[in-house]
């Protein structure tokens, strides 16, 4: 029995497993809301996506900070611009849909925040943003 590579995607692309098994077991990889691809090789899913049922790298985020360092007041404010619609931040992992392309951070709380963004399209990237009094 030959083997095949494949990956297992959601409706948005995003893989959630890639791996090898005999073409008769193919359909039972997938989960509930999933999909299989056959592939060439096993895909890097951190590098790739799934576009219109192919591989597809993802790209560089575009965003950008106003700044990395703000003053813990709650009011001084760093922006991050440029963002997909809709993707979500997070902000030590806890997580905010962004809905309209910008993301505003301020903090009460001195300390370093990290702040990540994932988008299906796009590399995951963190950020550190310092809050200082």
């Amino acid at each position: 029995m030959s083997s095949v590579s494949y990956a297992r995607y959601t409706t948005n692309g995003r893989i959630t497993g890639v791996g090898q098994c005999v073409i008769s077991d193919l359909p039972l990889q997938a989960q509930s809301g999933e999909t299989t691809l056959i592939t060439d090789n096993v895909v890097n899913n951190a590098e790739n996506y799934i576009l219109t049922g192919a591989v597809t790298p993802r790209t560089t985020l575009p965003a950008t900070w106003s700044k990395t360092s703000i003053t813990a007041d709650g009011a001084d404010e760093a922006v991050l611009a440029t963002l997909p619609i809709p993707c979500t931040v997070y902000v030590d992992d806890e997580p905010i849909v962004v809905d309209d392309g910008s993301f505003e951070f301020s903090s009460d709380n001195a300390g370093i925040y990290r702040i990540r963004v994932n988008a299906v399209e796009h590399i995951e990237i963190t950020w550190e943003i310092t809050a200082d009094v």
